[in-house]
């Protein structure tokens, strides 16, 4: 997710670099080159991956009360169970009046993405106080 991203991770593959999404083990470090046992989470082969540099990397996901969360304030959720928006056009807005919606509630973002959908979110829920008058 971010600007770029989808691109340098294309660039990456063409110039060599191998990404394997795995569940792994400890890195052990033999002569000169780490050892990691692995295994391929889409091919589910376990093995033994021999490698000069090996970089660790987390996924990002909703907190678990979220889903308790969304259904207390009758807001929506996607397959992940990261809140949804009642359109496209207006990703800050929820289905639930005066609740808006921001940041990685909605998706994995970096932090530019995250404190533009913040702002949007915070412009709406200042529209909705001014269109009830308060």
């Amino acid at each position: 997710y971010g600007k770029g991203y989808e691109e340098y991770f294309e660039r990456a593959k063409n110039m060599g670099v191998s990404f394997i999404r795995t569940f792994t083990g400890e890195v052990q470090k033999s002569k000169d080159r780490l050892v990691l046992p692995i295994e391929n989470t889409e091919t589910g082969e376990f093995v033994n991956l021999e490698a000069d540099l090996v970089i660790l990397s987390v996924g990002m996901s909703p907190e678990p009360d979220t889903v308790r969360l969304a259904e207390n304030l009758g807001i929506s959720m996607d397959e992940s169970c990261f809140l949804t928006a009642e359109d496209a056009y207006s990703p800050a807005v929820s289905k639930a009046p005066g609740i808006f919606i921001a940041g990685t509630a909605l998706a994995p973002k970096d932090i530019p993405d995250s404190v533009v959908s913040g702002g949007s979110a915070a412009a709406k829920a200042f529209l909705c106080v001014l269109e009830r008058g308060e």
